[in-house]
């Protein structure tokens, strides 16, 4: 078995051209020549120092997430994008 990391749309790419068996992505770029099945549902964690003041709260609402600075994917992920859209929050804000 070999087990590579790479953007969702290169696996789903190599998965079509017969390069890989099968490939894990957490948003599949749906194709006509693809199937996509569901392998599991996981929540979106959000991850913090052990002393940020979010550390010990149990569930975040995006508002509490206001002016923070936080380490994102690239742009063209769908992931980010998902994140982004996510984020779009009236009176939230974060860098």
């Amino acid at each position: 078995m070999h087990v590579e990391y790479s953007r969702t749309d290169k696996v789903c790419e190599a998965c079509a051209q017969n390069v890989l068996d099968f490939g894990i992505v957490a948003f599949p770029v749906r194709r006509a020549h693809l199937t996509v099945l569901p392998w599991r549902r996981e929540r979106l964690k959000l991850v913090c120092a052990p002393h940020h003041r979010l550390a010990r709260t149990r569930r975040v609402d995006v508002s509490q997430l206001d002016g923070e600075r936080f380490i994102a994917f690239e742009r063209d992920i769908p992931t980010r994008k998902t994140v982004d859209r996510l984020l779009e929050c009236p009176g939230t804000e974060v860098r």
